[in-house]
């Protein structure tokens, strides 16, 4: 997998959008990136009731420009979590 470059985190995760002429696309790409993170259920229900031309378009955006991010933040998530685990471990064998 390759990993996300700075620009592409900038332009999707970033909550400051700096007024030009593609503050809207940027809120709106932000906007989908956000939901794809935390809401992917209802993302999915979404997905599941466009019409295929759209649906295409969809898969397509996401596929190539949000994937990889999204990969990452999961994996980040992933890692966080088993890494708090083991302390919680390593606490747990201490008081033993």
């Amino acid at each position: 997998m390759v990993a996300a470059t700075a620009t592409e985190k900038e332009y999707f995760v970033s909550d400051k959008f700096p007024f030009s002429v593609n503050v809207y696309e940027r809120y709106a790409a932000n906007l989908l990136y956000r939901t794809l993170e935390s809401l992917p259920a209802v993302v999915r229900h979404w997905y599941a009731g466009l019409p295929n031309p759209a649906r295409q378009i969809v898969n397509k955006y996401v596929r190539c420009n949000m994937s990889k991010l999204l990969i990452e933040a999961e994996l980040n998530k992933v890692k966080m979590a088993n890494q708090s685990h083991l302390k919680a471990d390593k606490l747990l064998k201490v008081h033993r």
